[in-house]
């Protein structure tokens, strides 16, 4: 019994229907934590007139693949990508289902969303390796984290977490040594 591995906690709402119309945040990292979808840049030029400096997530090609796949499960699904971010080692993915539940397409899971994105970005990685002729790793950790919309103040606080996400990098660096 001591070589069992811990059970793992379900991060999912029991009995709820993540395919109902609604918002979700969406959480997933790269497997071991490691960056590989871009680099934090601070003093970068910024497009904004009011502001001298930014900064940016410079995206690896890697990170470039995963910025192109939120457009084809955004279509793929019928859903709405209210607001998105690829840093170093995770994404965030803030969407909406809003469709009619009379229509004969069956609305998506969440599970299904984030296992479709998973594999089309391992996939397209995957290709790229092949013509190098070099073995690929795994790219996400197992699973991902969620969280249930539940009204307009809560949506507001993701969106300025997703916002700040990449001002907040070294801090969080930080904490996670």
């Amino acid at each position: 019994m001591e070589n069992e591995l811990p059970k793992r906690k379900p991060n999912r709402i029991p009995n709820y229907d993540y395919s109902k119309n609604g918002a979700y945040f969406v959480t997933i990292c790269t497997d071991k934590m490691r960056s590989m979808f871009g680099e934090v840049r601070r003093g970068e030029a910024c497009p904004r007139p009011q502001t001298d400096e930014c900064t940016i997530i410079a995206l690896t090609p890697l990170g470039k693949i995963c910025e192109e796949h939120i457009e084809i499960i955004s279509e793929r699904f019928n859903i709405e990508i209210v607001n998105h971010i690829i840093m170093p080692n995770h994404i965030h993915i803030l969407y909406s289902i809003e469709r009619e539940r009379a229509t004969a397409r069956v609305a998506p899971t969440m599970a299904k969303i984030v296992g479709t994105y998973k594999s089309l970005v391992a996939n397209a990685w995957l290709k790229e390796f092949k013509k190098k002729g070099i073995t690929m790793g795994k790219v996400f950790q197992r699973g991902f984290y969620d969280h249930v919309v539940r009204d307009e103040k809560d949506l507001m606080r993701i969106w300025e977490y997703i916002e700040y996400n990449p001002y907040n990098w070294d801090i969080k660096q930080f904490y996670n040594e």
